[in-house]
């Protein structure tokens, strides 16, 4: 082997290593993205096969290179959120979301309701899915649209309540003061106990 060769063996060593950091780096600045699924670099040997009047003398090895990638599909954790449209997927699978000319698949379920009343992706595709009707399933996929649907609204009736008493009162003080506890928009509701 020349020594061009073996500086060509080393330097093909270095730009894969190089390449395989700049998958670390990529996965390390995704950690927190909604839906990201990291990737581990995939590497090869380059081999440099020599021929004498047709026949193999010798092969050599000239290093390495990044063969690829391989994405990783593993389960996240969930997260909660105080959007009642954010998703999330537990297992394998995707949502399917259209832009208008074609179908694209992402793990990412943020979406939120545009001004038609369908459920939209941040990046602007539209959600696809199945209407269910009377319990049957449709066989076409559609935009998931949700303009005028609204259930009824119901009374809460009943509620419970934890709290800790102060030991050191009596039952006349303790079970004669209001409580006053709030709901999920801020009203107060007192009740006198």
């Amino acid at each position: 082997m020349s020594l061009i060769g073996s500086l060509f063996t080393g330097v093909s060593g270095l730009s894969s290593n190089s390449a395989a950091m700049e998958i670390i780096g990529d996965n390390l600045a995704n950690v927190n993205t909604i839906g990201f699924k990291s990737r581990k670099a995939v590497f090869s040997d380059i081999l440099s096969t020599i021929l004498t009047n047709g026949e193999t003398t010798s092969q050599l090895g000239r290093g390495s290179q990044l063969q690829g990638t391989l994405q990783i599909f593993t389960q996240g954790s969930f997260e909660a959120s105080a959007n009642a449209l954010d998703l999330a997927i537990d297992g394998s699978g995707f949502f399917v979301v259209n832009n208008g000319t074609g179908n694209f698949y992402t793990r990412n379920g943020q979406f939120r309701l545009n001004d038609d009343g369908l459920v939209q992706a941040i990046t602007g595709e539209i959600l696809q899915g199945q209407n269910i009707t009377t319990g049957t399933v449709s066989t076409t996929v559609s935009d998931v649209d949700l303009a005028g649907v609204q259930s009824a609204p119901q009374a809460t009736n009943t509620f419970t309540l934890g709290a800790n008493l102060d030991a050191s009162s009596t039952a006349a003080t303790t079970f004669n003061s209001p409580i006053a506890i709030f709901n999920s928009v801020g009203t107060q509701l007192i009740l006198g106990i």
